[in-house]
């Protein structure tokens, strides 16, 4: 029986493409080389700093040539998943990141989305996170560590305690 042919190849972008502000040595050449092939190419990341247009400008500054499109981040598949579910969200993230979310409906927030927040992560922020999430709001994560804000919310008695879901890459 002959092998099915590659219908698509996911790359992790940090640490596969480069590693801070340097490339892997050769992996320039190598996703040339496979983009050649004609196989869809998908990019994956799963910060919660960076929007997909600064981590593009990163990428194209250390050699590698490709679309923002390709790139699929923890932002966007929550993005993605509030528009699902039509949750109106109260972002609690960094600051770096609202851009993705742009354009969602955020008035009467009936979720939290929580992250990595850096200097968002303060007393009048977070109480207004309790309170939506005392009324019954979903606590949305995009950030799996045992440190992260969803992480902290639920241990403090956040709503039920519980993180509805997490959409990130699972922890270890």
């Amino acid at each position: 029986m002959l092998p099915k042919p590659i219908e698509g190849v996911l790359v992790d972008i940090a640490g596969v493409l480069y590693v801070s502000e340097e490339p892997i040595d050769r992996a320039a050449e190598a996703l040339d080389h496979l983009q050649k092939t004609g196989v869809p190419i998908r990019f994956l990341t799963n910060t919660t700093r960076s929007t997909r247009e600064r981590l593009l400008a990163k990428l194209r500054r250390t050699g590698f040539d490709i679309e923002v499109n390709s790139i699929f981040s923890a932002a966007i598949a929550t993005r993605k998943y509030l528009e699902q579910h039509q949750f109106r969200p109260y972002l609690l993230v960094h600051p770096e990141l609202t851009e993705e979310f742009v354009g969602l409906d955020c008035d009467k927030p009936n979720a939290v989305v929580a992250s990595d927040a850096a200097d968002v992560f303060q007393y009048r922020t977070l109480n207004e996170a309790f309170r939506i999430l005392m009324d019954g709001g979903a606590l949305i994560s995009m950030d799996s560590s045992i440190g992260g804000a969803s992480r902290v919310i639920g241990a403090t008695g956040g709503g039920d305690g519980d993180c509805r879901d997490t959409v990130s890459e699972p922890s270890d």
